[in-house]
């Protein structure tokens, strides 16, 4: 480990490293890391109306970014978008059956990389790194 080396560039090589592996691993769905991410999120809150505006304020990405996912998966059968009964300037989005299956081999795939990434690290010590990576994430979110 290089002394020198900012906590900002380390970040950045370990997403550069994290985006590279993954999107190599959903080649095989014709996923992005994005896609397979956003499918995740979805798999978690099915039976939910969660709004494409929720999508914009978890991942922390413009609406444009957020449609231009949401429309890929949709094209690959793996998510449905609909106008809110509340609201028609609302559009939900939802996970489908199809795209459900995938999540499972999705997750296998991440659950596989982390254990791979967190490998030689105690349970303490990746306590500790979530507990620094939920603080840095924090002070970034206020910077915005």
């Amino acid at each position: 480990m290089n002394e020198n080396e900012s906590v900002g560039l380390l970040i950045k090589k370990i997403h550069d490293a994290t985006g590279s592996i993954v999107n190599t691993e959903m080649k095989e769905l014709d996923l992005t890391m994005s896609q397979s991410h956003m499918l995740y999120f979805l798999y978690h809150r099915k039976g939910q109306n969660v709004s494409v505006k929720e999508v914009e304020n978890y991942f922390c990405i413009k609406h444009t970014t957020a449609i231009g996912i949401i429309n890929r998966l949709e094209n690959k059968g793996f998510v449905t978008s609909y106008s809110s009964l509340n609201d028609k300037r609302i559009r939900n989005i939802e996970i489908t059956k199809e795209g459900e299956q995938k999540h499972e081999w999705i997750l296998s795939k991440f659950d596989n990389l982390e254990q791979k990434f967190l490998n030689g690290l105690t349970p303490t010590e990746v306590n500790h790194l979530k507990n620094m990576l939920t603080i840095i994430n924090t002070n970034l979110q206020g910077l915005k």
